[in-house]
């Protein structure tokens, strides 16, 4: 459910759970220039949440079949590419961000990334499609997330992969040794293999560093 503020505005979605007195908050929308409202997809397995204003519509998608994960944050790796991938133009581009579901398989994160494809391709509009992660995060024992050999390793296979232009080498990977590698990255590359294989894509590899204690590298694809 959302409320609103002292300038009645809706701007918070809470979450409610039966015999719990504290709510949680879902989603908060800062900009004064928008309102804030959900909505429940006809399966019931999504819920919608939609920031309006009079000339943008932010659209964001939450799971409903797991309560505690029920987050929306716009974190960096949204911010980032969406700021130089039209966050800046007037009028705004249309940005969709697709989260993974790393409770379900790799092989449905591919035909998620097949489906996403196909809808590009049959759009009349250009689309640009960004899978923007962080490889592993184990680099460094002063992380958060400690340290691990298998960050390196990870980081390693997936470079050589990248160089030689077969993200599909991937889906070899498995997502236990991600899980092992702290890497965030396997399944938006899974989805980014799935779109990629409607047609002949040619990658470039651009660079990769570890200067903390995660992974990062950037690639580059474009029509063959």
């Amino acid at each position: 459910y959302t409320v609103e503020n002292p300038a009645k505005r809706q701007w918070r979605l809470y979450r409610h759970t039966l015999g719990s007195k504290d709510d949680a908050l879902v989603y908060e929308e800062k900009d004064e220039l928008y309102d804030l409202n959900a909505d429940r997809s006809l399966s019931g397995d999504w819920i919608f949440i939609h920031s309006d204003s009079k000339t943008t519509t932010e659209e964001s998608v939450i799971p409903a079949n797991d309560p505690a994960a029920a987050i929306a944050p716009m974190d960096w790796a949204v911010q980032v590419p969406a700021h130089f991938m039209g966050g800046r133009s007037d009028p705004q581009i249309p940005v969709v961000v697709i989260a993974p579901a790393r409770d379900l398989s790799d092989e449905l994160h591919v035909r998620a990334g097949e489906a996403i494809g196909k809808a590009a391709a049959s759009s009349s509009k250009r689309v640009a499609l960004v899978a923007s992660c962080d490889h592993g995060h184990g680099h460094d024992a002063k992380g958060p997330y400690g340290y691990t050999s298998k960050s390196k390793e990870f980081d390693e296979r997936l470079v050589e992969l990248i160089r030689r232009d077969d993200l599909s080498g991937v889906v070899g990977f498995g997502s236990d040794f991600a899980r092992e590698a702290k890497a965030d990255s396997y399944w938006q590359m899974l989805m980014l293999h799935g779109a990629l294989g409607q047609r002949r894509w040619r990658g470039e590899f651009i660079s990769y560093e570890a200067p903390t204690y995660f992974g990062m590298l950037c690639a580059a694809y474009e029509a063959a």
